[in-house]
């Protein structure tokens, strides 16, 4: 399978860094909580020193006009027993408290209790506080968003390490298979030329007939070959075909190749089907199922394509009962192949795949091994 190398490393990159996302959860919910417990003291600190900063106030002033001690961070007051003020700067009305520090919703309270009403006649003096936890959110959120980044980017850096390799390999069939080509064409051309003479002079017999059929089946390599270094640069347009017609010249061209290897090669084509299509692309689609029909098929072995118009699709089924496929899932991949005796390069599935999703059709392989395999397309 040709790994794209941007594709690769991005998805797998997320994924990495969502199993990181997932294994950090409980560890930063811990963080969180620890950090949390820590304001939590600090404040319970820091109302302490508020409480003795109004106590000191108090018990510094000598019996003249008592201006209460203000702050721009706590609100305070004095207290009877019933917890009724006696003078206070805390707006909102207390509930039940108790000595020490108190955690009520979104409120912080610090209770001083006094003996004998010794200040004012006041029992409690509470030192109030509105408790805003932003700060913990804040460098919560911060931290783990920087090591979700950190390790997204890490991840990205590592991917490509190991993609890389990969990256080669397949770098170098594409350019094997570019430098193939060009060698082929030529031979190629010559071989048809000759046996169309050949046939011209001696008539027709077995050996022309396998000449013809393997320069053919070479053909159809060629042709794969050749689709596969232009795709990305051609533009391949579609016009308004009998679909019924083109699949009947395909099964056709595909007869002598059958016959020679005891191959029955039928077909189930409904009449006059219109598509919209590009015979080039679909002639690479087509041949390439039937080819390998053909090619892994068993002796005295039956190919079908069945051509259907159905309501709202139409649906393409080639079936053979040859040797099957083991792995459906991956026979769609780029250099895959299941059968390395066969020869090829694995790359016709692969463009079939890529001409399917490129006509958004439905690609349905069923195969079972020693069984036979169907291919089947809706075409939208």
């Amino acid at each position: 399978m040709k790994i794209n190398t941007k594709h690769f490393v991005t998805k797998y990159a997320f994924y990495y860094t969502f199993f990181i996302f997932a294994i950090l959860t409980f560890p930063l919910y811990i963080f969180y909580t620890l950090l949390s417990d820590m304001r939590e003291g600090e404040i319970e600190f820091n109302m302490q020193l508020e409480a003795k900063r109004v106590i000191s106030k108090i018990e510094s002033h000598n019996n003249q006009v008592f201006i209460y001690p203000r702050s721009k961070v706590y609100q305070s007051g004095l207290y009877n027993n019933n917890f009724d003020s006696i003078f206070t700067l805390i707006k909102s009305k207390l509930p039940l408290l108790n000595n020490g520090y108190n955690q009520i919703n979104s409120m912080r309270y610090y209770v001083v209790s006094f003996e004998h009403n010794r200040y004012f006649n006041s029992r409690y003096l509470v030192v109030a506080k509105k408790y805003d936890n932003f700060k913990v959110i804040k460098l919560t959120l911060t931290i783990f968003t920087s090591i979700i980044i950190i390790m997204y980017f890490f991840s990205i850096a590592i991917l490509k390490i190991f993609s890389k390799p990969f990256q080669e390999i397949n770098e170098y069939l594409d350019n094997f298979i570019k430098n193939s080509i060009h060698e082929i064409n030529t031979p190629l051309s010559i071989i048809n030329v000759n046996s169309d003479l050949l046939k011209i002079k001696q008539g027709e017999n077995k050996y022309i007939q396998r000449i013809k059929a393997a320069t053919k089946s070479l053909s159809t390599i060629y042709d794969d070959m050749s689709f596969f270094i232009k795709k990305d640069r051609l533009d391949y347009k579609r016009s308004t075909y009998n679909l019924s017609n083109f699949v009947k010249e395909r099964v056709d061209y595909f007869q002598s190749i059958a016959n020679l290897k005891n191959i029955t090669l039928i077909s189930d084509i409904d009449s006059d089907i219109l598509y919209s299509f590009n015979q080039i692309e679909f002639e690479r689609l087509i041949d390439n199922n039937i080819s390998n029909a053909i090619k892994y098929n068993k002796k005295l072995g039956l190919v079908n394509v069945k051509l259907k118009q159905r309501v709202n699709t139409i649906r393409l089924i080639i079936y053979d009962n040859g040797v099957g496929i083991e792995h459906p899932d991956r026979i769609l991949d780029r250099f895959y192949r299941e059968d390395e005796i066969k020869g090829g390069f694995g790359i016709g599935l692969n463009i079939v795949s890529d001409i399917a999703q490129h006509y958004s059709m439905k690609i349905k392989v069923i195969s079972k091994v020693d069984k036979g395999t169907m291919f089947i397309y809706d075409l939208i």
